[in-house]
């Protein structure tokens, strides 16, 4: 279903939106120090989209895929880590859009990747992403109570990442600091913040 989109107008705005990333991450790589990590907002690549679940669909890209792959290389010439988030489809999860953080090390590759732990709901406003929250019981089964809510060691300090809203919720930042948390990255789609 993707590959019929991404023949049009959509895989154009991905393309443009990849390389308004690698324009800002050379940019913080060429001006001053070199950054240990470049942060970019909740959807530099898709953008936030309104409408339903099945519009929302043809906004989404996989993890990893040539999306992240491009940015991967830009990492790897940096020397920094990268760390974005994205509307994402993945096999395992078939008809689900989610909202998902990849952390990309300086060797290119994809270290970790972040699920969004929830979304605003029963406020009148239904958002059509699957988080941990709507999938708990599945999510533990196939990849442990730990991931939901990991942590990445990395030689700068232990990593994690707390997607938007999330913020507003302490007991998801006091677990990710009782696994050793040191730096809590918070990409949002807030203008303000989360």
């Amino acid at each position: 279903q993707r590959g019929a989109v991404m023949g049009g107008l959509i895989y154009e705005g991905l393309a443009k939106n990849v390389e308004r990333m690698a324009y800002w991450i050379n940019e913080a790589c060429s001006k001053g120090k070199k950054p240990d990590f470049i942060l970019f907002n909740e959807f530099p690549l898709t953008g936030y989209s309104a409408g339903s679940r099945n519009e929302k669909l043809k906004f989404t890209i996989r993890i990893p895929g040539p999306e992240t792959q491009r940015i991967g290389e830009l990492a790897k010439a940096c020397d920094t880590y990268v760390i974005f988030g994205s509307y994402a489809t993945d096999p395992d999860w078939p008809g689900h859009i989610l909202s998902l953080n990849p952390v990309i090390g300086r060797d290119g590759k994809i270290k970790a990747t972040y699920w969004k732990s929830r979304n605003v709901l029963r406020l009148g406003d239904e958002i059509p992403t699957t988080t941990v929250e709507n999938v708990r019981d599945r999510f533990r089964s196939k990849y442990g109570i730990e991931e939901e809510f990991p942590v990445l060691e990395t030689e700068i300090g232990t990593l994690a990442c707390v997607i938007c809203y999330d913020l507003n919720f302490p007991e998801t930042v006091r677990r990710l600091t009782l696994r050793g948390a040191e730096i809590i990255l918070n990409p949002t789609g807030e203008v303000n913040g989360a």
